[in-house]
């Protein structure tokens, strides 16, 4: 659950939501109260009837503030990751931090009745932010690790104990035996970091790379797509049991805290 800072809105605004997450928080949500002012705007309700809007999404992982606090992103680190996102996505978070948004900043294209048009990128993330920075509290100092280009957006780096960085350097497998996407990939262990469960798939430079893993029944019941090959999750089996590799939640470690 990501709860906002200690500072409140305004009576007269919609207040900030509180975002609910649900199986193994691959899904979020939020619910806000309002009412209609004179002008047809929402405002944050009182006491009486009140509209209730009910929201739950299948975001990206890296793309979720609950995952932003997991890895201790700062402020610049959410820009940085914004950026690489599409238009489409950057309102749906929008719309579940609770912004109100003008009725141009999504609307119906004319070329097909099925298809959307967004505004600029650059003007939802100004405005995200700026809510962000508003309501939340950020570390100052960036965790991201940016030398390595091939992974988009760019993925957290953390330290972790020296024996425990040698334990999962020793398991993590060499290049001629990287885990593959077409078969079950066979695993012995898993590591336990924070709240999350995560596997090795391989050395960059001097940095684990490891991948958050989930039961498959987990998986299965938040409705996340796998349509494409881009989109499937890497299968893997522990124990007899199914697990599927989430390659949207992923971080480097090094030894050293």
């Amino acid at each position: 659950m990501f709860k906002p800072s200690a500072a409140a809105a305004p009576s007269t605004q919609l207040p900030v939501p509180v975002i609910h997450t649900k199986n193994g928080d691959l899904n979020q949500g939020t619910e806000i109260h309002y009412k209609l002012d004179v002008s047809g705007s929402r405002v944050a309700a009182g006491q009486g009837v009140c509209m209730t809007r009910r929201m739950r999404m299948k975001l990206p992982l890296l793309f979720c503030p609950h995952v932003w606090r997991r890895h201790s992103y700062s402020l610049s680190d959410v820009v940085d990751t914004l950026n690489y996102f599409a238009s489409m996505l950057l309102w749906q978070l929008a719309v579940l931090l609770g912004l109100q948004l003008s009725n141009s900043s999504v609307k119906l294209a004319f070329s097909s009745p099925s298809a959307m048009v967004f505004s600029s990128k650059a003007i939802v993330i100004e405005r995200i932010t700026k809510q962000l920075d508003k309501y939340y509290k950020f570390p100052p100092s960036s965790v991201l690790e940016k030398t390595h280009e091939e992974h988009v957006p760019p993925l957290p780096i953390h330290r972790i104990n020296g024996m425990d960085y040698q334990l999962w350097k020793s398991r993590t497998p060499t290049r001629e035996a990287q885990h593959n996407m077409m078969k079950v990939n066979v695993i012995e262990d898993v590591f336990e970091w924070k709240s999350i469960t995560l596997v090795p798939m391989g050395m960059e430079d001097d940095c684990i790379y490891m991948i958050r893993v989930v039961d498959m029944r987990t998986f299965e019941e938040s409705g996340r797509e796998c349509g494409s090959l881009c989109e499937r999750p890497m299968h893997f089996s522990l124990n007899g049991a199914d697990m599927y590799g989430l390659c949207d939640e992923a971080a480097f470690f090094l030894p050293g805290y």
